[in-house]
């Protein structure tokens, strides 16, 4: 007597009923996201779901990217986080190094007290661009803030608070940090800072496709000219504005100011903190958590090879 063969279920079910699952998880984390974002914005439910919407259509598109052409996610768990002492640490990262960034409001600086507090490297404002008539202004205690954190034994990096309109006068600004940073042994990137002005700006017309172009431009003049260059941005930047697969081959740096870090793709700098206190500094100061070994990029590449003497 023969048995029976169990009839299998249609494949085409099967996927249905897998993509209705998916559907509903999706919606479902849609309208939790739109729930937060209004909470945030005071925006109406359709702006806040559109708005949910867009930011999950283009996570999901960037994992499906080919490689090569996505952005890296974030791989980090909120227990990855820890202080040490005062610092924030990041134990899953390949290091965790303290830092902070410092420009002229933070005056007259002590920097050996600064390094004793556990701070490891400095990003320093070397200028800025006036926001309603454009011209370019130096920083002026960038020399004093470089020259200090490296005789203290800091590492450092440099930034420019940008207000550009147009590609060229990015250029201009990465050809103004290039002559301030001229002789100094940079171990951390150049960064591109462009911000939103909340008083009336010249820059208050400038898209999100502008600004991406404008910090491209900004970072392959830098790198024309052998430096490592990077963008800076906070979340909703970062998720609105700039286009980070345009930007993926540049480094991030971001602001989120909490104890763990949240933002959906992968950083190499975290600005965690803006309000924070350290020994020697008499003002407030933003702290940094770097993630990425950019000293080991300078180390001597043994391949192996013997010299016969």
């Amino acid at each position: 007597m023969s048995k029976r063969r169990k009839k299998k279920k249609p494949i085409i079910g099967v996927i249905a009923a897998i993509l209705i699952v998916a559907l509903l998880a999706a919606l479902c984390a849609g309208l939790l996201g739109t729930r937060i974002y209004m909470r945030h914005t005071g925006e109406d439910f359709l702006t806040a779901f559109g708005h949910t919407a867009r930011l999950g259509v283009s996570y999901l598109w960037n994992l499906v990217s080919p490689k090569g052409h996505s952005v890296p996610v974030n791989p980090y768990k909120a227990t990855d986080y820890y202080y040490r002492g005062d610092l924030l640490h990041c134990a899953a990262s390949e290091v965790s190094r303290a830092g902070i960034d410092v420009s002229s409001h933070q005056k007259e600086i002590n920097w050996q007290e600064v390094a004793d507090a556990g701070v490891e490297f400095a990003i320093v404002r070397v200028g800025y661009r006036g926001y309603t008539d454009g011209n370019l202004f130096p920083d002026s205690m960038a020399k004093e803030n470089l020259d200090g954190a490296l005789a203290a034994g800091l590492d450092v990096g440099v930034y420019f608070f940008s207000q550009a309109t147009s590609e060229a006068e990015a250029i201009e600004e990465a050809q103004f940090v290039l002559a301030a940073i001229e002789g100094y042994e940079l171990r951390y990137p150049v960064y591109y800072d462009w911000e939103g002005i909340i008083e009336e700006a010249r820059t208050d017309d400038v898209t999100g496709e502008e600004m991406t172009a404008f910090a491209g431009a900004f970072c392959e003049e830098i790198e024309a000219a052998g430096y490592r260059a990077g963008v800076y941005f906070n979340q909703s930047y970062g998720y609105n504005s700039f286009d980070l697969h345009e930007l993926r081959d540049y480094e991030f740096w971001l602001a989120e100011y909490a104890d763990t870090q949240s933002f959906a793709y992968e950083v190499r700098m975290w600005q965690y903190d803006c309000e924070a206190t350290l020994p020697g500094i008499e003002t407030t100061i933003d702290l940094n958590l770097c993630y990425y070994d950019y000293l080991k990029e300078e180390e001597p590449q043994d391949d192996g090879a013997t010299q016969e003497e």
